[in-house]
């Protein structure tokens, strides 16, 4: 009862807030808090906000930004850290840590420099060894701000030619909705055991900078992964060829063996090259193409009854498909599979590169009483808004 008491005043009644700490602090935590006191003790040791001591974070930034404008990057993101503060005005129990990096390409040619404002917050904890309370050296509790910056966003799926022109353009999953934040949707990543890790991402004008396929894309896109497949499999016969046949030409010429060696293993060589080209080849042709059949014919089958208009709708894939079209796409209000690509077109190339023109807002958890103190009062208080407001300045 007491441990459902301490949940319920922890994560208050905000309704997103107990949408997304749904998780009971580890029970284990409690207990081993009792061994310094309580929970209440460790809540009662104050962190302070400090800079990382190893310092800013500049490593593989994009070769085309001059360094000379990294402080205009730099400025921008210092404005972060005082909505942090405004976030989380209680540190008791964690103590936080933040940098500052550059360290990608953007994602169009000349576009707008990605950067992070990243922080960890440390919590203290029990040892129940020493009997007293420390401050971990790892930490789930993490706030990432991306200026121009996908990489929490990205989910790649692969290259592909979705418009049938032979530009191979890469493709993303885009996260699972969960709600709505401040008025944003909110994302939800699956990527780490034991830890809940969200996403907002805002952009000028309420757009984002990506583009969700058609069905039109989708199923050209992949037909022509499809046939890139099949042919890399055919080729890839081809190669096991041409190398099994330079490997009978080495042995026939080999010094390092007897003639009656040589004679042997390239005998032995060329039956084994006679036997695939005779037998498995063909076996493993009919297969590829067999497999190619299969699955190009429900796009196929589609395509040939669809309308144009019903075409150049979203592509919503059934959750169970794992990419490959089953020969229907499921209603946009469904939970569903969409697949993404980044677009130039939403980028104002009349900004200079290091004004921020969308934004990825992360942040992630683990349910020990620290982490579950900390989202509950990100979510509640972080001014969403004012950081929106940075958008193309």
């Amino acid at each position: 009862m007491k441990k459902y008491l301490f949940l319920s005043l922890l994560i208050g009644s905000n309704a997103f807030a107990q949408l997304t700490s749904d998780k009971t602090p580890a029970q284990k935590d409690i207990d081993q808090a009792k061994i310094c006191g309580g929970i209440a003790e460790i809540f009662k040791i104050k962190g302070t906000w400090k800079k990382t001591p190893s310092g800013d974070n500049i490593i593989f930034p994009d070769k085309t930004f001059p360094s000379s404008q990294y402080s205009q990057v730099f400025t921008r993101l210092e404005k972060v850290l005082p909505m942090l503060k405004e976030a989380i005005p209680d540190l008791g129990g964690f103590d936080p840590v933040w940098y500052r990096s550059i360290n990608s390409n953007s994602l169009v040619a000349n576009g707008p420099v990605p950067s992070r404002f990243t922080s960890y917050l440390y919590e203290y904890y029990c040892n129940d060894n020493l009997k007293k309370i420390l401050l971990a050296v790892e930490t789930a509790a993490k706030v990432d701000i991306c200026f121009n910056d996908s990489h929490w966003f990205e989910n790649k799926i692969d290259t592909w030619n979705i418009d049938g022109d032979g530009k191979m353009i890469p493709v993303y999953q885009m996260p699972d909705t969960l709600g709505k934040w401040k008025g944003s949707r909110v994302y939800e990543l699956k990527q780490s055991a034991g830890t809940t890790e969200r996403i907002v991402v805002l952009g000028h004008n309420r757009e984002m900078p990506w583009h969700v396929l058609t069905q039109k894309q989708y199923l050209t896109g992949y037909k022509n992964h499809l046939e890139r497949k099949r042919k890399e499999q055919l080729d890839g016969h081809n190669t096991y060829i041409k190398k099994a046949r330079e490997n009978i030409a080495n042995m026939q010429t080999s010094k390092a063996l007897t003639a009656d060696q040589r004679k042997s293993i390239v005998e032995k060589l060329e039956k084994q090259l006679r036997d695939f080209e005779n037998t498995t080849l063909q076996k493993q042709i009919a297969a590829t193409e067999k497999m190619y059949n299969d699955q190009v014919k429900p796009v196929n089958d589609y395509v040939d009854t669809a309308s144009s208009e019903t075409l150049s709708q979203q592509a919503v894939l059934d959750v169970k498909s794992n990419i490959a079209f089953k020969g229907y796409f499921v209603r946009q209000g469904n939970a569903g599979i969409k697949l993404i690509t980044f677009t130039s077109s939403y980028f104002n190339k009349a900004l200079p590169r290091y004004v921020p023109q969308y934004m990825v807002v992360y942040w992630r958890w683990s349910p020990n009483p620290s982490n579950l103190k900390f989202a509950k009062q990100f979510e509640e208080n972080f001014p969403l808004e004012k950081l929106q407001a940075l958008i193309d300045k």
